[in-house]
């Protein structure tokens, strides 16, 4: 398990048409990360089981000082049957889909998802998408371990950067949506 603040698993790109698939990672709620993807294109990640990870089960983000050229972006990557269970720590994200608030040219876009289901604690947020806009999310459910108290299903952070998320189609999906900040057109 290592020390808390470890990742399971981390793609750091630039890459292009990584592949995971077929896997099971169990964090014993001992590590904080799940699985980091950072500046990933034409990735498939499919059939992939996360469980107990204190801070956030699946990320796609930016990680900073990237130049902001297209190969920077995690673009038309495609999610397909993921589960994330995070219904033990409070503060946990199940999967969190974002870029580089610093640098406005580096997001998460045109990806495609389908086959979500996310299992957060009473407290957590199952989706969190922020700096990201022109993707899809197809047949999604957000449970919750308990009664909800100050957790959130969805949430659509349009403060970390305005106007943004944007451009997303949600279809068939289960779950409560938040809306924080200017976001972009859904």
């Amino acid at each position: 398990a290592g020390p808390a603040t470890d990742c399971m698993i981390e793609v750091h790109g630039p890459i292009n048409g990584c592949r995971i698939s077929n896997l099971i990672l169990n964090g014993n709620s001992a590590v904080d990360y799940g699985m980091r993807i950072w500046c990933s294109q034409w990735g498939e990640y499919d059939r992939i089981t996360i469980a107990a990870c204190n801070v956030q089960g699946l990320g796609l983000e930016q990680w900073g000082g990237q130049d902001g050229s297209i190969t920077s972006n995690n673009m038309l990557n495609r999610f397909s049957q993921i589960s994330v269970f995070c219904p033990f720590t409070g503060n946990a994200t199940c999967f969190y889909i974002g870029g580089d608030p610093d640098n406005l040219l580096n997001d998460s876009n045109m990806n495609t998802f389908d086959n979500i289901a996310l299992f957060r604690h009473p407290a957590g947020k199952g989706l969190h998408i922020g700096f990201s806009d022109a993707s899809s999310m197809r047949n999604l459910i957000v449970w919750c371990n308990g009664v909800s108290t100050t957790g959130i299903d969805v949430l659509l952070d349009g403060s970390e950067v305005t106007g943004f998320p944007s451009a997303w189609l949600f279809e068939n999906m289960s779950g409560t949506i938040v809306c924080q900040g200017t976001i972009g057109m859904m």
